[in-house]
């Protein structure tokens, strides 16, 4: 989960590698497209937390997020790790290993997801996208039919006790989006 993100910092390339040297099977990263169009590897949309910096992902080009150090805040070890880029990912990640790719972000997305997986020495068995956004799940799957893709939401409490979304819920979302599964996020 973001690489080996409980012992190192999420997403960037040393915890994804720490993962992989683990023997994890795979990773799952989180992905946002930054104002330049590329497609980059980091959780929150707002990089205070891991990099003390006041910007917003999507607001900031690729040479700005790429200068933020985005490891120290885990600690000494991991002082100057980076943003990676999606392709920056996919060369490290060996053949026949998992990865899964939370897009946090709106259809927008979608386009230059694409063309990274089009160029990328990755089979579409080897990739499952997963979002909350319902409009980037339908999306996916209009651009990219072969390529696995997950919708996700969050489960909440009722005033009466029931639960939503329900299973009618869930499935009815997972055949109006082409979905091939489902994950609480």
């Amino acid at each position: 989960h973001r690489g080996a993100g409980a012992e190192a910092p999420e997403n960037p390339l040393a915890a994804l590698r720490l993962a992989l040297a683990q023997g994890a099977d795979g990773v799952e990263l989180d992905a946002w497209r930054c104002a330049t169009g590329e497609v980059v590897v980091v959780h929150d949309e707002d990089l205070a937390r891991v990099a003390g910096a006041p910007l917003r992902v999507p607001d900031s080009p690729l040479a700005a997020l790429r200068a933020l150090d985005v490891g120290a805040w885990k600690g000494e070890r991991w002082r100057d790790e980076r943003i990676a880029s999606l392709e920056d990912v996919l060369a490290v990640v060996p053949a026949r290993k998992k990865v899964v790719i939370e897009l946090k972000a709106d259809p927008e997305i979608v386009e230059p997801l694409a063309a990274v997986l089009k160029q990328a020495a990755i089979d579409d068995e080897s990739i499952l996208v997963i979002s909350l956004v319902d409009a980037t799940v339908a999306e996916c799957k209009r651009r990219m039919p072969n390529v696995r893709c997950h919708w996700l939401s969050r489960y909440k409490q009722r005033a009466d006790g029931g639960w939503f979304p329900t299973a009618n819920d869930v499935i009815d979302t997972i055949r109006r989006l082409g979905a091939a599964g489902f994950g609480s996020g």
